[in-house]
């Protein structure tokens, strides 16, 4: 149960192309996207970060970043993140043999 219950961004007229174009990629809207967005200004900067660390430059694949993604997150211990994060990685691409040796 979360502390701090998540609204969803569809209703944010902003944010709905980006809340379904997420949706149609990962197959769901991850929660700390719906939660950050009771502050619309902290969501348009973690989305700007996101597209820097994710967009189309920069030499580093994006198979590779969300191998990355999955061991920061189980470094910190986090296993709602793991978990959405493998399954994305998967979505993505990414052999399911690699992700399970993270």
């Amino acid at each position: 149960m979360a502390r701090i219950e998540p609204v969803s961004i569809h209703t944010a007229r902003e944010f709905a192309n980006i809340a379904e174009n997420l949706e149609n990629r990962f197959g769901f809207l991850p929660n700390d996207l719906m939660t950050t967005a009771l502050s619309p200004n902290v969501l348009k900067a973690f989305f700007g970060l996101a597209q820097a660390i994710n967009g189309p430059n920069g030499s580093v694949s994006y198979s590779l970043k969300r191998c990355a993604f999955n061991i920061a997150a189980r470094t910190a211990g986090c296993h709602y993140c793991q978990a959405h994060l493998a399954s994305i990685a998967s979505g993505s691409g990414v052999p399911d043999d690699k992700i399970n040796a993270i």
